[in-house]
């Protein structure tokens, strides 16, 4: 949670951003894909700044720190997602070929 506290008028104002499900007077709510695409512009090499500002954010409101915590969380689920996936289809990939070895 953040110290600093939106008012009611940045909240609307974050609120109205179609990257953004919701905005308390502490926190943001980012869009699932907004996330997905945000990490996916900073693997690529966009920096997290870049990013925030092409995708319509106000960095006054919340700092130029923001984007590069937000990029660091959601790089490390991003990366664990992406492990689970690639190895879960590469279990399924072994079964199947052992599967029809077999047969």
């Amino acid at each position: 949670m953040s110290k600093r506290l939106f008012s009611a008028f940045e909240q609307k104002q974050l609120e109205s951003n179609p990257n953004v499900n919701h905005v308390s007077d502490r926190s943001i709510s980012y869009a699932a894909d907004f996330k997905v695409r945000a990490v996916q512009e900073n693997l690529s090499g966009k920096g997290p700044m870049a990013i925030f500002l092409d995708h319509g954010f106000d960095l006054k409101l919340f700092g130029s720190d923001k984007p590069g915590e937000c990029l660091k969380r959601w790089r490390s689920v991003y990366r664990a997602s992406w492990k689970r996936e690639h190895w879960s289809s590469f279990f399924e990939d072994l079964i199947c070929r052992r599967t029809i070895k077999k047969g």
